[in-house]
């Protein structure tokens, strides 16, 4: 009963709303007894997005709390699958995904067409091991919507030299292989780029309900995705691993998540949508006192001993990262069997 009145009293407002707590799993349960209220007693859509990895394991959790019939109710998704959930009901993309390994074939023809404008990299254009050092740089400059237009304006800055005829090549390679795949295909690595531009002229998330679980940094083009959802959903709840999502200790555990905090704080100023000023802490049940003791303070560079013996806890010396694995596997095999 108390949960429900909190979480009665903190949804009053349409805002972006944080659930912290310095453990995952404790995280996601609260964040499940949010969505069950706001399903049970709003009636509200709700989509949760987490990390690909977890769809089922949330899948579970949200129909063991909900029931068969609410759960339907709830669309979890990843980013990826969120795109391609848009993508069916905005209908945005006529071309066809780029097949794997496609994209070596057209890097290839996209070298080919500016060798005569290179210099430092003519002779690396046939070389394998260059191509696929290509497309992982183009893959990271997508993620970060850093376009090859971008490059170029960058180049201009440099003064003349190696940096400068590098950048202006690279560039000059990226807008080369954008055209060759623009004409046929689209890129996976595009995707999340593609699908924000779509939602900009779209009310996909109006009258939804937004929860974010399961991640503790978001790339440009997710944070782009939910700069949208902030626009438009009724409410936005994100759960991040943190003690003090304020905090700016970089010694901290949870340094990564209250960066996280910061960057969504900001991309909510630019869309004019308020931040709550408390976050919901989820009750964390502390298993073993000398793990938590360990969290809180394995990376501060002082700390008090925990001044008691010591049972949950074993130090192995392992030759190399194989014998580590294989003595931890058999040391749970071994706990197994005594349960």
């Amino acid at each position: 009963a108390k949960l429900l009145t909190d979480i009665e009293t903190y949804a009053d407002e349409m805002m972006l709303k944080f659930i912290t707590g310095k453990n995952g799993r404790e995280n996601s349960s609260f964040l499940h007894s949010v969505i069950a209220d706001k399903v049970k007693n709003e009636n509200s859509d709700v989509i949760l997005i987490v990390p690909k990895q977890y769809t089922f394991e949330s899948d579970t959790g949200i129909l063991d709390i909900l029931g068969p019939k609410d759960a339907c109710k709830v669309d979890v998704l990843s980013f990826s699958r969120l795109a391609f959930f848009v993508l069916k009901t905005c209908k945005g993309i006529k071309n066809p995904p780029l097949e794997e390994g496609a994209n070596a074939v057209i890097m290839s023809l996209a070298l080919e067409s500016v060798k005569d404008k290179l210099r430092f990299f003519s002779r690396h254009i046939s070389n394998i091991a260059f191509i696929e050092k290509m497309l992982s740089e183009i893959k990271e400059f997508k993620n970060c919507r850093i376009t090859s237009e971008d490059l170029f304006s960058a180049a201009r800055k440099l003064p003349e030299g190696l940096l400068r005829q590098k950048t202006e090549e690279t560039a000059l390679i990226y807008e080369a292989y954008n055209t060759l795949l623009s004409k046929s295909f689209y890129d996976d690595n595009d995707l999340l780029s593609i699908v924000y531009e779509i939602l900009l002229e779209n009310t996909f998330f109006e009258n939804k309900s937004v929860f974010i679980d399961g991640f503790s940094s978001f790339s440009v083009q997710e944070l782009k995705l939910i700069s949208v959802m902030l626009r438009d959903a009724d409410d936005v709840y994100v759960s991040l691993l943190s003690d003090n999502i304020k905090s700016i200790d970089l010694s901290s555990p949870f340094a990564l998540s209250n960066e996280t905090a910061r960057r969504l704080i900001n991309e909510s100023a630019k869309m004019n949508v308020s931040v709550s000023d408390k976050a919901l802490i989820s009750k964390e049940k502390e298993r073993s006192k000398e793990l938590s003791f360990l969290r809180d303070n394995i990376y501060k560079s002082t700390s008090e001993p925990l001044g008691k013996d010591v049972n949950d806890l074993e130090i192995i010396c392992a030759k190399d990262l194989r014998d580590e694995c294989d003595a931890a596997a058999r040391k749970i095999k071994r706990l197994m069997r005594k349960m």
